[in-house]
């Protein structure tokens, strides 16, 4: 070890710049730069499990590459170099929409051949830093190590805050990329590698030039959490939220509204609102004249509610009418607030990472808390395998039945066949009747539900909603043990269970 030390003194780089500036500045640049490859590569990837998993074992892979290949060149005492590694660094961040979504199409071996280079020059530079940081004597090292990793840990903070609130919130992704590239250019110019630096910047500023144009066309909007575009017109306007496409205009979430309301027994007086969307069902349920709250966590979304709708500026006018910008447990854990119908809109897929949490029993123990009696909870199913549609039933049922009976739980197909109404409440629920329903139905709430199809009366519509309700009996199949919980999130790890492993038995 001695020997080794020795060695790698005798190896160590000249540089200009304090390491300890460096170790900063290479953890502000790195993690900011992660946070725009999660924008970049969702689309690719999927906004599942997963794709964060294929992006992790990645990084993992390429520190270790990294991280090892330093150790042999140290303990062998050959010449080690932090130029070369900050030149990767450099490349392979701005390389990301290039393999990821570019001319060469390479989909998931074009984000690792990004990834795993730009981690193995991490985990090469990372150490070696470290090292110049000590001193020669025993004295005082443990101590200056600390410090080192003190200033590298404070640099991997800043930089995913700097990303998130002031550069995606104002340029696309691939200028952020380039802007974040920009600092290791300047770290190698200033250990006097100026040829170095100068291709680098080269390549760095007309990346660019390598990506086609592979960006959604539309209205784009920009904030802290997400690139949300949307586009489309007529009835064909789409919201896509880091180029994936979440949400458009459809008679199905009208429906989400006016079935809730419908079962509700007498009028309801409040409607919360979980997934703003389209503000389709936010919409549909003021039509009620109901007081109605949506929750939505990313702001952009709400910002275009009027792409959507002609007379959102009017909607919003409404005193009855509020939005709010916040994660909905965060939201519901801080109220009081009691609701005659709450209705869940998750975003698409059901098998998407952490959507676990708006179909778990502890999410709809917390819903229960905030219904007024008698109130009605929505759930939308967007179409996918069967056993997580049961799993879902089950885990209503779990919640709302009464000891010994299943008539607090209902389930209707979409008339457009693309997912499922659950219906949940603390008191059973009837099928109502069509021509109560009708009789009883807002002037204006029938308007809104005529809206798109104005051929048909408002109890054909209600007709087609409400036909073939799916009994609870009959939506729990033959999974009855399977309960979708924050810590065993059943409808994400799909893979799992469809190569036939033994999940959760």
């Amino acid at each position: 070890n001695a020997n080794a030390s020795l060695a790698q003194q005798r190896n160590t780089p000249e540089h200009h710049v304090p390491p300890g500036l460096m170790l900063f500045i290479v953890g502000f640049c790195s993690l900011a730069i992660q946070v725009v490859w999660t924008r970049l590569y969702t689309p690719l990837l999927g906004n599942t499990t997963y794709g964060f998993a294929y992006l992790l074992v990645n990084c993992l892979f390429g520190t270790w590459l990294g991280s090892g290949f330093y150790l042999s060149r140290s303990i062998r005492g050959r010449k080690v170099s932090f130029v070369k590694p900050l030149a990767l660094l450099a490349v392979f961040s701005v390389l990301a929409p290039v393999l990821g979504r570019a001319r060469l199409n390479l989909g998931d071996l074009g984000m690792a051949l990004t990834v795993v280079p730009y981690f193995a020059a991490l985990g090469y530079l990372t150490p070696l830093l470290i090292e110049l940081r000590q001193p020669r004597q025993k004295h005082g090292r443990i101590e200056r190590i600390g410090r080192a990793y003190g200033l590298n840990i404070l640099g991997c903070i800043a930089g995913p805050l700097v990303a998130s609130y002031l550069l995606l919130p104002s340029m696309s992704e691939k200028t952020a990329l380039l802007v974040l590239a920009l600092p290791f250019v300047a770290l190698i110019a200033m250990q006097r590698a100026y040829l170095t630096a100068v291709g680098v910047a080269l390549f760095v500023l007309f990346s660019p030039l390598l990506v086609r144009h592979s960006e959604i066309a539309g209205i784009v909007r920009r904030d802290y959490s997400a690139t949300v575009t949307v586009n489309g017109g007529g009835l064909a306007k789409n919201l896509y939220v880091n180029s994936v496409k979440v949400a458009t205009l459809r008679a199905t979430s009208k429906m989400m509204a006016h079935l809730s309301l419908a079962l509700h027994h007498g009028p309801a007086e409040s409607v919360l609102v979980i997934g703003f969307g389209t503000g389709t069902a936010f919409r549909s349920a003021l039509s009620w004249g109901a007081k109605t709250t949506a929750v939505e966590l990313i702001p952009s979304v709400r910002d275009l509610f009027g792409f959507f709708h002609a007379d959102a500026a009017d909607v919003l006018k409404n005193p009855e009418a509020q939005i709010v910008i916040d994660d909905a447990r965060r939201f519901l854990k801080r109220s009081d607030a009691k609701y005659d119908v709450i209705i869940v809109d998750p975003a698409p897929s059901v098998e998407g990472a952490t959507s676990a949490t708006l179909y778990s029993r502890e999410f709809f123990e917390l819903l229960k808390g905030h219904l007024a009696p008698g109130g009605v909870l929505h759930v939308w199913y967007s179409r996918s395998e069967t056993q997580i549609m049961q799993a879902i039933a089950r885990t209503l049922i779990e919640s709302f039945q009464i000891t010994g009976q299943f008539k607090n739980v209902l389930g209707f197909r979409s008339s457009d066949h693309t997912g499922v109404h659950f219906l949940a409440s603390t008191s059973p629920l009837e099928l109502p009747d069509l021509d109560k329903i009708t009789e009883w139905l807002p002037p204006s709430a029938a308007n809104d539900l005529r809206e798109w199809t104005p051929d048909k009366s408002a109890r054909e519509i209600f007709k087609e909603a409400l036909f073939k309700p799916l009994r609870p009996t009959a939506l729990i199949g033959d999974i009855r043990s399977v309960v979708i919980t924050d810590d065993r999130p059943f409808n994400e790890f799909y893979k799992v269970r469809r190569a036939g492993l033994p999940l959760f038995e």
